[in-house]
């Protein structure tokens, strides 16, 4: 047997890292000429994307390249092609020195096409997915606001550790800090020189000049809207607002195809009349610029589904949004800019969505005099304030903060914070230099008397506000039981259309049995029961007929009863969604087994109160018919 010794010695592999792997290897040579106009981002499978030379991103698959494809990635730099990549024709005689030379005629398209597509590669994996930055405001890695105005990008709002204010630079579009802000169609520029708070104070008593309902506060939040629209991608939270009034009011003036609003804003806000949201989708793609629509009015059909209002719900927290295309691929759009909606009447819309949109009426012109607007002068003023929030950018969060503060100290909830917080620290930055007085109460020597802090000021200001749109913000299972209360019943032989309420209180008349028992077969027909819950052993829930004396019950049931469906078609609820709203409501029990005149389905127990009263008020009694009527 041999032993070790008789064994030969092999060497140990060499388990260390090759220093030839591919994420060490380099090129032999620059895979681009110094100097070359088309800038490679990188590859994703078999697609290659570039910067051409005039900054625009563009998509190389694979029938893409072709003469014709890589004349357009150099565009007006054709020449550097025939340069770098020459192809020569045949020999041609000088007249002069007798010698061959070759002439140029056009480039070596295999030898361009191989270094492009090379060149992309080491540039690594690109997906322009979340990478891609379209025109309007966005947020820097530090916090800077990025200003895409098409064919120059516009970078501030940031100051130095001293706390001295960083100027604000110019750059070319491009890839800046990993996003591609690709270069489009030029819209208006902030100014070139920093201004003061002047042009701010001049749009607030221009706006002031309208007939507000409410004079003081409205032009202020108008203005804040105004501020939010020019850096709406850049905020944490979108604000929107709803201009209403009756012809006459100078909504026109205001907010029209040539009003102050488009006036000051030119192409850099997207102006719509009827656009659906799938138009409204292909017009924003991964712009963040503001979008204004005229008369949106209500529907015939009073229905609170409208879907541009839901895309305006989206863009207030700045989701994405995605869609399928033609090439089997998901399409990416940014909902995340600010909405201007106007119209004469307010159309119904969900509490969620009312709740993202500010509200602001005006009344007729007094005497019915117009308002006149210098267009060059109003440009002007639209450029110095976009210029004033890139400069005031850099103190734009801690003002939104002291201002969510207190209005959270008045009573708002976190929607109302940063609904009404953003406007008012959007012309916070419009109107003050500074974060002097923000916060601090102020002695004033005239008054000889201490002033409110500006966030105290304007919290207490608002107050109301949030009382009267706690009115109309109702929870959704609220509005669902009052929505359920007042449908009415339809009609067989000779019975009368009667709302579910005043059935519901003629099936509880206890004193006439046979009204009773017609009633409540009535609504047991569409899906709705009266009960008592009945307590089974191991804890289940049954029921029985209601009677007066203890808990009773409306039983709902579910989305397989025709009857009741009908209730709820063409709504928020239709579908059977509504057993999740009456779930919701307080005290109601959700899946209890019940029989719908034979059918048995699952249903949901809603104490009756939620849907209507028993007891009849003074008030009431001229609505219901007379008990001899019963």
């Amino acid at each position: 047997m041999a032993g070790i010794a008789d064994i030969k010695p092999q060497d140990a592999p060499d388990l260390r890292p090759s220093p030839d792997g591919p994420q060490d290897r380099e090129p032999d040579r620059p895979v681009l000429p110094a100097g070359c106009p088309v800038t490679p981002l990188g590859r994703l499978g078999t697609a290659s994307f570039y910067l051409d030379e005039a900054r625009q991103m563009i998509r190389m698959s694979t029938k893409d390249w072709n003469d014709v494809g890589i004349i357009t990635l150099f565009g007006r730099e054709y020449k550097f092609l025939e340069t770098h990549w020459p192809r020569y024709g045949k020999p041609v005689k000088d007249p002069h020195t007798g010698r061959d030379h070759y002439p140029i005629v056009g480039f070596v398209y295999a030898d361009v096409k191989k270094e492009l597509i090379q060149a992309a590669s080491f540039a690594g994996i690109f997906d322009p997915e979340g990478h891609v930055r379209e025109r309007g405001a966005h947020s820097g890695p530090d916090g800077e606001l990025i200003l895409h105005c098409g064919d120059r990008v516009l970078l501030g709002g940031l100051r130095r550790i001293n706390g001295e204010s960083r100027p604000a630079r110019w750059v070319d579009p491009g890839l800046i800090d990993g996003f591609v802000y690709p270069t489009k169609p030029g819209i208006p520029k902030p100014a070139a020189e920093s201004p003061d708070s002047a042009p701010a104070a001049k749009t607030l008593a221009l706006l002031k000049t309208w007939n507000w309902v409410r004079p003081v506060i409205d032009p202020w939040l108008l203005l804040g809207q105004l501020g939010a629209m020019a850096v709406a991608g850049a905020l944490p939270w979108r604000p929107h607002s709803w201009i209403t009034g009756s012809r006459g009011t100078g909504k026109t003036t205001l907010n029209g195809e040539k009003g102050l609003i488009a006036i000051m804003f030119g192409d850099g806000v997207i102006r719509t009349a009827d656009a659906t949201e799938a138009g409204i989708r292909q017009l924003t793609k991964l712009q963040t610029l503001p979008i204004m629509f005229d008369e949106r009015e209500p529907s015939e059909q009073g229905t609170t589904s409208d879907p541009v209002i839901k895309l305006a719900r989206l863009a207030s927290s700045g989701s994405k949004i995605h869609r399928g295309s033609q090439d089997h691929t998901a399409a990416e759009f940014a909902a995340q800019t600010c909405f201007l909606f106007s119209s004469i009447l307010v159309p119904p819309m969900l509490a969620q969505d009312r709740s993202r949109l500010t509200f602001l009426e005006l009344k007729k012109l007094e005497g019915g005099v117009g308002i006149r607007l210098d267009p060059g002068e109003w440009r002007q003023v639209g450029a110095m304030l976009r210029r004033r929030m890139v400069d005031q950018w850099w103190r734009f969060h801690a003002t939104l903060e002291a201002y969510q503060l207190a209005l959270m100290q008045v009573g708002f909830d976190q929607r109302g914070q940063d609904q009404y917080g953003t406007l008012l620290a959007c012309a916070d930055l419009l109107m003050f230099d500074g974060m002097d007085g923000l916060i601090e109460e102020r002695f004033d020597p005239i008054a000889e008397d201490i002033s409110p802090s500006r966030v105290a000021e304007w919290a207490e200001r608002l107050m109301f506000i949030m009382t009267s749109e706690a009115q109309d913000d109702r929870a959704d299972e609220a509005d669902a039981a009052t929505h359920l209360a007042s449908s009415y019943l339809h009609a067989r032989g000779g019975e009368d259309q009667e709302p579910i309420s005043r059935v519901i209180r003629k099936g509880m008349l206890l004193t006439n049995e046979q009204v009773m028992n017609r009633a409540r077969a009535r609504l047991s027909a569409v899906g709705i029961r009266l009960v008592n819950k009945v307590d089974k052993p191991k804890g289940g829930v049954g029921v029985k007929p209601a009677k007066l004396g203890e808990q009773v019950y409306v039983a709902i049931g579910g989305k397989r009863l025709h009857g009741l469906a009908k209730q709820f078609e063409k709504t928020v609820w239709a579908g059977g969604v509504w057993s999740q709203s009456f779930g919701r409501l307080p005290g109601a029990i959700k899946g209890v087994d019940v029989k719908f005149d034979g059918i048995k389905d699952r249903a949901t127990l809603v104490p009756i109160e939620h849907i209507c009263a028993l007891e009849t008020d003074d008030e009431d009694k001229p609505l219901l018919p007379d008990q001899g009527d019963l």
